[in-house]
Order: structure tokens, then sequence, then C-alpha cells
């Protein structure tokens, strides 16, 4: 054997030990990784769940005090008694159900380790966002099995949950006159049709509009000789976000005003109908709430017990005929218009309201007429003086025709929410918008991370 070739391999003999050494130390680094990173995240998780758990429990406690204290939207203040104490029950919700979970927070979120409970009136143009946040802030260490070998602190982990609670609020940010339709076909003056969209004012009507502003996504049009429309008080607002027609010589307070900005999401549960037999009713008397394919009266007095009428066609009421919900004063009836129109005209006398309360489900509490999403039909609001129509009128499909001639001047305790809505005619036209009378969302909480 050549010398210089054993001496060679001899300067290679132990380098293998080497290598295995090397490898043996990342392998276990890798190992480490994976054992402490499984760890930490985990404990992340469960920290994350925790906070999530206490900022819910914080914000289910304010929500159900604002629903105890009948606190709604248009009630809603930051510096309200009622507001100030759903903060508290917040606060002391979140921190007990922390506890329940081995987490101490005290009030102080800047130890990373609390709860913060705020409010806020954000002011978004068309409308006024209000609701209470609830903040919370959770850090721990996590006790590892290699990282503490190679960092000298702690290994920690910072989570944060927060909830947002949003009062009762009525739909569409309370406006009381709402065309949903984001296109507009009908021209100024012709008849409106269903599938039209806007908002349209004709004739030479008296409008005024309380406690609610007037809202289109497509177009507002006044037509007429000279209507006179007043949003009282006028820092409600008229607003559209498409175009505008005005002919003739209207007084309209506040002007129009185009907007970008949009309403909330109208989220009104679809009424149950039961498998019940239909019927039909062709004059006058009481009657209840079931299915009918029809419901068509001329004269006499038609009188309808409290509930939901599922309506398979047209609610049809002319003549000279009254038409009344029976009481007590807080019951009230929803007419579902799975297909067909609803129409009031002639001398008819009407009194509808919708109930006040969830005594009277099936009907939801606030809604007199909905119309189903899938029905491009007809809701004609007509009626002799002395009429009455209380709660909200929910269109979202078809056309909202609301007015007469002069010796028509019945009461709209309305949100009328179409969409396409025509108010006409040469009368005094009042609609009224108040809370307790309409439908409202309740109270709901938001996730924020």
């Amino acid at each position: 054997m050549n010398p210089s070739t054993l001496k060679f391999k001899r300067q290679e003999t132990g380098q293998i030990m080497l290598l295995l050494a090397i490898s043996l130390v990342v392998l276990l680094a890798f190992v480490a990784l994976a054992i402490d990173g499984g760890m930490i995240y985990n404990h992340r998780r469960t920290d994350q769940n925790g906070a999530d758990a206490s900022a819910l429990a914080g914000g289910g406690a304010a929500a159900r005090y604002l629903e105890t204290h009948n606190t709604t939207y248009n009630e809603f203040s930051c510096s309200k008694t009622s507001v100030l104490a759903a903060m508290q029950s917040a606060q002391a919700a979140t921190i007990q159900r922390a506890a329940t979970s081995n987490y101490t927070l005290d009030t102080d979120l800047s130890d990373n380790n609390g709860v913060n409970v705020i409010c806020r009136e954000e002011d978004k143009g068309i409308s006024i966002d209000k609701y209470i946040d609830v903040k919370v802030k959770i850090t721990t260490d996590v006790q590892t099995s290699f990282a503490h070998l190679i960092f000298s602190g702690p290994v920690r982990n910072t989570v944060e949950a927060t909830v947002r609670v949003h009062p009762r609020a009525p739909s569409a940010n309370g406006y009381a006159v709402v065309s949903l339709s984001t296109y507009c076909s009908g021209p100024s003056g012709a008849e409106i049709k269903p599938t039209d969209g806007g908002l349209f004012i004709n004739g030479n009507a008296d409008i005024e509009v309380h406690n609610g502003g007037m809202f289109s996504y497509s177009c507002f049009d006044s037509g007429g000789t000279s209507p006179d429309v007043s949003v009282i008080p006028p820092e409600k607002g008229i607003h559209f976000k498409g175009d505008i027609d005005i002919s003739g010589h209207p007084s309209i307070t506040p002007w129009p005003d185009h907007t970008t900005s949009s309403l909330d999401p109208i989220k009104i549960p679809l009424p149950r109908c039961t498998g019940a037999a239909h019927q039909n009713v062709n004059s006058g008397g009481t009657i209840d709430p079931v299915n009918y394919d029809h419901i068509k009266v001329t004269n006499g007095e038609l009188v309808l017990n409290p509930g939901l009428y599922c309506m398979y066609g047209d609610f049809d009421i002319g003549g000279s005929v009254r038409v009344s919900d029976a009481y007590p004063a807080e019951a009230g009836v929803t007419i579902y218009l799975i297909s067909g129109d609803f129409k009031v005209a002639g001398n008819a006398y009407a009194n509808l309201k919708a109930p006040k309360n969830d005594s009277y489900a099936p009907a939801i509490r606030g809604v007199v007429i909905y119309m189903d999403p899938a029905n491009h039909g007809q809701v004609s609001m007509l009626g002799n003086t002395g009429s009455e129509y209380t709660g909200t009128v929910y269109v979202p499909s078809g056309l909202i025709e609301v007015g007469g001639t002069s010796g028509v001047n019945p009461t709209y305790r309305t949100q009328l929410l179409g969409y396409a809505i025509k108010l006409h005619g040469d009368l005094d036209l009042n609609i009224y918008f108040e809370d307790p009378d309409q439908y409202s969302r309740p109270a709901y909480l938001d996730m924020h991370k």
C-alpha cells in the first residue's frame, strides 16, 4: 500500500462522528421547535377562546340590559343612564366569565390583561351608528420545553377580542319612506308599475313625513302642478342615489340630497304559514288568521281577529266597507301576500295595525303588510277619512301606492319600505313614523378581532 494513501485515510478517521453529532443537534432543534411551536399555538388558541367567550358574555349582558330597559336606537345616547348601566353590566360579566377560565382581568388594557367598554355615536352622513364595544386583552406566559434554553425572556401570548353591541333599531336606519330599487325606469307623471323602482311624488298633494326621512336607492321623481313635500324635522333629510327629475313648481323641504351612502340591510324574517286548507271571503263578518285564496269585500264590515293572514291571492276592499282588526290594544295583524295585491280604495274605511308584541306570532311584531320577495305585486293603501294604518309595510319587489282624492285623508303611522313607492293625489298626506309602532331589529352582537 502506498504510504501516502494510508496517511490520507487516517486523516479522515472520526469525521462521521462529527457529522452525526451536528445532525443530532439540528434534529433535536427541529423536534424542540415542533413541540414548543405546537404548545405555543395550542396555548394561544385557548387564550383566544377565553377572550372571545369573555367579550361575548359582556356583549350579551349589555344587549340584555338594553332590551330589558327598552333602550332603542332613538333612545340610545352615550350619556343616558341605561346605556351607562349596560356598559357596567358588560364589564362585570366579562370579568366574571374570564375568571371561570382562570383569567384575571382588570379594567385597564395597558397591561394587556383587561377589559375596556366604550360607547360610540359615529356620524355616517345619512345616519348615526350607535354601539357599545367590549374589548378584551389577555396575556399569558407559555411554559416551554426547550425554547427557554435559547431565549432568556418568557415566551408570551397576547390575544384580543372585541364584541360590538348594537341597540334595537328600526329597519333602514329609521327612514320612514324608502325605495329599495337600485334601478329606476318610471317616467315622471306616467303610471308607475311595480317593477319601475324609485320614489315618485305626483299631483298636488301636501305631504308631511314626521320623525323619519325619505330615501331612494335610485331616483327621486316629483311631478304634478305644485306638490308640497316636507320632512319634519328637516334634519331627517331626503336622500337619493340615482337621478332626480323635478317638474312643475314643487315645494320640497329639505331639498333632496344626492348621496353615495347606503342604509343598513333590511332583515325582516319571512312569515311562517301553516299547511291549513285555503279559504275565500266574499262578504263581511269576522274572520280568523288562516290561509286565504282571496279576500274580496265591497260592503258591510270585515273584522280580522289578531294573527297572521297568508294570502295566495288579492286582499281587495272597496265600496262602503269597514275593515278593522280586533282588540286588545296590543293585538294586531300581519297580512302576508305570497301572491296577489293588497287594495283598499273607494269609500272603504280601514283600521289595520301590526301587533305590538310577540304574543300573536306567527304574525310579526311591528309588520302590518308583508309582500313576499317573489311577488311583484302592488300595495294600494287608500281608504276613506278616518282610516288608519299602523306598522311597517314591506314590499321588497313591488309597488307601494299611498294617496287619493281630496275626499280621502287617512292616517299613516307607518314605515313604507318598497321596491317602488308612489305618493300622490290632491290631499293632505301625513306619515308618522314612531319606533314602537314599527318593526325593529332586536339588539345584536358583532364579533370584531
